[in-house]
C-alpha cells in the first residue's frame, strides 16, 4: 500500500485513525510506504507519525533524502504490521 497523505497536517488522533485502517487492511506480511517532506520532519505531527509507524510495524526503514524532489522528501518503508 502506498500513501501520499499529508501526515504533518493531521492531528495525532486523525493520524492514529488512518494508520489503524491501514494496518487493518494489510496482510500480516504486508507493506506500507509513505513519504514526508524534509522541511516538516521535525514538527510535532511528523514526530508523532514516525513514533506511530514504529509502534505499528515490525520494521520501519527511512530512505535517504530525495533532494531532486521539490520540496525534498524522504520515504518511510513499513513492513509487517504488528
Amino acid at each position: 500500500m502506498v500513501s501520499g497523505l499529508p501526515w504533518a497536517a493531521f492531528t495525532e488522533a486523525r493520524q492514529r485513525d488512518l494508520l489503524s485502517a491501514v494496518v487493518e487492511a494489510l496482510s500480516p506480511q504486508g507493506a506500507f510506504t509513505t513519504f514526508a517532506y524534509v522541511h516538516a520532519r521535525h514538527t510535532r505531527a511528523a514526530r508523532n507519525l514516525l513514533r506511530s509507524l514504529e509502534s505499528l510495524f515490525d520494521e520501519v526503514v527511512t530512505s535517504r533524502t530525495v533532494w531532486t524532489n521539490l520540496p525534498p522528501a524522504l520515504v518511510y518503508h513499513c513492513r509487517r504490521p504488528t
